[in-house]
């Protein structure tokens, strides 16, 4: 199984979202999946310019000259596609947003009836591949992360993709500091 992981979080590898992420690529790993892990920090991933030249001049390719383009053909590629994000305010980060907004090139302009719901129609070869959200929060309750799953869901609607699930940390920032102190935290990251 090839694995596409995508870190949404600015402060890369010193994130608590990867603090969660890391175990779960470990054990993607450890079962045998060929894991492609890419932080957007390291990326140039712009805004989408809602120009849909992607659907018209250029139709299955974006006219913004960045890293979305390969992203987008890797995640086509990929058999499960892995998105890591901190809760800031309620959504998931601006990186992550950005580069859902720029997959409007997997799409074609006309619409189609889908599970029920107006939708546009897929692009072909595109790959119906699962989504996992992996995703921390500061906050404790639960609920800070409906906004960032129902975009993941919506998301993975729109792409004809399947959302699988999420892994979701509340009250992340306690993490680290319980590694600092030596405590036990096997309990949280092998869940």
């Amino acid at each position: 199984m090839h694995v596409m992981a995508l870190n949404a979080s600015p402060q890369r590898s010193r994130s608590l979202a990867m603090l969660i992420l890391e175990p779960f690529v470990q054990g993607l790993d450890e079962g045998g999946a060929e894991v492609d892990l890419y932080h957007l920090s390291d990326l140039q991933v712009g805004p989408c310019l809602e120009c849909h030249d992607c659907w018209f001049k250029t139709p299955g390719h974006c006219v913004v000259q960045d890293d979305v383009s390969m992203l987008l053909r890797k995640l086509q590629a990929a058999d499960l596609c892995v998105l890591s994000t901190e809760i800031g305010l309620g959504g998931v980060s601006a990186p992550l947003k950005n580069l859902m907004d720029r997959s409007l090139p997997l799409l074609e302009p006309t619409m189609e009836l889908r599970d029920g719901r107006s939708r546009h129609k897929l692009r072909q070869g595109q790959s119906k591949q699962r989504v996992v959200l992996v995703a921390s929060c500061a906050h404790w309750e639960a609920n800070c992360f409906d906004l960032a799953v129902a975009q993941t869901r919506l998301w993975c609607e729109h792409t004809g993709r399947s959302f699988s699930g999420a892994l979701l940390r509340p009250h992340a920032y306690a993490l680290p500091h319980m590694m600092w102190l030596g405590k036990d935290t096997s309990r949280v990251v092998d869940a």
